[in-house]
């Protein structure tokens, strides 16, 4: 049971200050959308007023990494990670990031 509940899935920023990392979850978001481990639906806006607006979930063959979890919104779902899966993750970013920094 202790296994369970220690790869419970979490929000990013949870993980981000539980594992004391200078990162923010906007620019790693960013990254994990430009690597396509997350991509962008866009819908439209409940209020009526034609506004486009979008959410980020995980692309389905990346769901080791975590889960699209639902939200009050049956078409809007909230990006959860496990925490197992997590140092595999951010060194898919870092990867990134070194890949950009030796293009400079």
């Amino acid at each position: 049971m202790k296994n369970k509940m220690k790869n419970k899935p979490v929000a990013l920023t949870k993980l981000l200050e539980s594992n004391n990392l200078s990162l923010n979850a906007n620019s790693i978001f960013t990254i994990l959308l430009k690597i396509g481990i997350l991509r962008e639906v866009n819908y439209s806006s409940t209020t009526g007023s034609g506004e486009t607006k979008s959410f980020k979930e995980l692309s389905p063959e990346y769901s080791i990494y975590g889960v699209n979890a639902r939200t009050p919104h049956e078409f809007i779902t909230a990006l959860k990670f496990y925490p197992s899966e997590f140092k595999s993750l951010i060194n898919l970013v870092f990867e990134e990031l070194k890949s950009e920094i030796e293009k400079m």
